[in-house]
């Protein structure tokens, strides 16, 4: 996954830019053994250099230091020194007041489905190198120093210790944050702090000499490069605008038909660097579009409107004084409106109930007894509109089908199963006690019936338990998890919770099916299953749906598919369990600039070739 992003930052050449950073030395409690200067190509060797092993990386926007985190992460990825095993984190999610290793712990178990108390483990052996990107984005840029989390999250990173003292960690903030924050007292304590410097002009020139296609059309261009002190050397002195000015004007030959917008000359009539940026992201979205091999599956202003509008929403909605940057599926229904969402959940809740009632007391009225109705669904009524009304939802059930290969999980699926079998049938002989005193049924056959419907519902609810339970007796590191793709999260959370209520309206229907008909049994199953395999035993599946009904009209349906589209055009990247802007410099702008028709006179103007 991280190969994969880190090709992603970095272009679709094979040039790579050997970034150089320096040593930015403090007045005290610094790492030792940290040397003046380095290189990407050379990153590891400056990290276990480090006593102990903690880095601050510091650039200016559009440095490269989430590609330096994500190299240094690669080439610690040694299956012989598989002790310590480096796993990013995007510290925007992070709320302080949750300590450290709790949070660390939380985010290991959405993300590999490992059990939380072995997460808690491996991050106490310190066995996990915690890589923490975007400090810098935890916060406004107008909060006080003393009322940011970022202050807070260094304080906590102080404490986080091992056996020989200071604990190792890698963390990347902007220069500019990171200084105001040193200034104030607040740093990472015990660390080596490096800053990534700008590009030089010759590295420039090398980086597009190696990726353009037709040196004549660039010719104009390295020309005014070459210049140092010009405007265009200024512009393009970071791997982000090298990697935009490439999107924008290099066709990509691996599309059926490579095309570009426009000519890199354009570039010559731009007067500041405000200007070079302003008209290179105005034809981003268009250009990423036209070298993405299935871009026409969305047009360029319905895809500016959608990002535009969850920039919008991430840049408003956030609470704790922050932006935000993570675009998480199963937490991205606060963006909809929280008190909007939570009351159409509990309204499509009474709807579901009462149709439940309805239904049911429709059917029973052609039997002898229509006075009788079975009292779960009345007593789970009140309880599930609480649970769905709720602010917060339980994190999704991600199913670990892969872990059959594995032996120890088989002997969890089993005693899951077994346990599962076992409560089930209980459940059903004490439901046969209530069929046969509110029926006079016969005992041996409401026995027989509550007897099997409850084994049914019993096994069905221990498998569903056993393929989405956290992983016991597992590390990231042994093969057992690979990272969840973020939309299985909600999408495996629907499935378990819809598998559920299908087996559990199936089991009651066939249980009750001789006393009250099989249509008020399957009736009666499926509205107590679905009110508790969407309310009860999942949930953030359930509340994506909400929201995404709340979105109408403003997103798309099919919001997943078009975020993970929009991550392979190079618009988003995947950031553990969800998404996030390509670069915040496109966020920001994406916010300032909601509208795709402003400029679209420009683009018509552009030739298409």
């Amino acid at each position: 996954m991280e190969t994969k992003q880190v090709s992603k930052l970095l272009g679709d050449g094979g040039k790579r830019i050997d970034l150089v950073y320096r040593y930015v030395p403090e007045p005290a409690n610094t790492a030792a053994g940290a040397d003046p200067q380095g290189r990407l190509t050379d990153i590891l060797r400056y990290y276990k250099n480090l006593c102990p092993h903690r880095l601050v990386i510091t650039g200016a926007p559009g440095a490269g230091k989430t590609v330096l985190a994500l190299q240094l992460i690669l080439a610690n990825l040694d299956p012989r020194e598989a002790r310590l095993v480096p796993v990013r984190f995007s510290l925007t999610g992070w709320d302080t007041v949750v300590p450290l290793e709790d949070w660390l712990a939380e985010q290991i178990t959405v993300r590999f489905g490992i059990a939380a108390r072995h997460a808690k483990a491996l991050l106490g052996q310190r066995r996990v190198l915690p890589v923490l990107d975007g400090l810098d984005e935890m916060d406004a840029p107008d909060t006080p120093v003393e009322h940011r989390r970022a202050s807070r999250a260094l304080a906590h990173l102080n404490k986080y210790q091992d056996a020989k003292g200071s604990a190792p960690v890698i963390l990347t903030c902007r220069t500019d944050q990171y200084r105001e924050l040193a200034e104030s007292g607040v740093r990472m304590r015990d660390a080596a702090r490096v800053e990534i410097r700008p590009l030089s002009h010759v590295q420039v020139i090398e980086y597009l000499t190696d990726r353009i296609t037709s040196p004549s059309r660039w010719r104009p261009v390295l020309e005014a490069i070459a210049d140092p002190d010009s405007v265009l050397a200024k512009a393009l002195n970071s791997p982000w605008r090298l990697n935009l000015v490439t999107t924008v004007y290099e066709p990509n030959p691996l599309v059926a038909e490579p095309r570009h917008l426009a000519e890199p000359a354009d570039l010559l009539t731009l007067a500041a660097p405000d200007d070079i940026r302003d008209h290179l992201m105005s034809h981003y979205v268009s250009a990423a579009l036209l070298r993405h091999p299935d871009g026409d599956q969305y047009s360029p202003q319905r895809t500016h409107r959608w990002l535009a509008e969850i920039a919008a929403r991430l840049a408003v909605v956030e609470s704790t004084g922050s932006r935000g940057t993570d675009i998480a599926l199963h937490e991205l229904w606060p963006l909809a409106g929280v008190h909007r969402v939570r009351l159409a959940d509990g309204l499509l809740t009474s709807l579901l109930c009462l149709a439940a009632l309805w239904s049911v007391h429709g059917m029973l009225s052609v039997f002898p007894r229509p006075g009788v109705l079975p009292p779960p669904v009345e007593l789970l009524w009140l309880p599930t509109l609480w649970r769905a009304g709720k602010a917060s939802v339980p994190a999704p059930r991600t199913l670990q089908l892969h872990r059959l290969r594995f032996r120890p999980q088989r002997r969890q699926m089993r005693r899951a199963l077994v346990i599962g079998s076992l409560g089930g049938s209980l459940a059903g002989l004490l439901g046969a006690v209530e069929i046969s005193f509110a029926f006079a049924c016969p005992w041996a056959v409401a026995g027989t019936y509550g007897l099997a419907g409850g084994l049914v519902v019993g096994s069905a609810l221990g498998l569903a338990a056993a393929i989405t339970a956290p992983v016991a007796d597992a590390a990231p590191t042994n093969g057992y998890v690979q990272p969840t793709d973020p939309r299985h999260l909600v999408r495996d959370d629907l499935v378990t919770g819809l598998m559920v209520a299908a087996f559990f309206g199936a089991a009651v229907g066939l249980t009750l099916g001789p006393v009250l008909g099989l249509p008020v049994g399957c009736t009666y199953g499926l509205a107590v299953g679905l009110m508790f395999g969407l309310y009860w035993w999942g949930g953030a599946g359930r509340r994506y749906l909400v929201a995404l009904w709340c979105f109408r009209g403003r997103l798309p349906w099919r919001l997943g598919a078009f975020l993970h589209w929009a991550a392979e055009a190079g618009l988003l990247r995947i950031s553990g369990a969800g998404y996030q802007f390509r670069h915040r410099e496109l966020q920001d702008w994406l916010v300032d600039h909601p509208d795709p028709q402003e400029h679209q006179q420009a683009l018509a103007g552009a030739a298409i070739q």
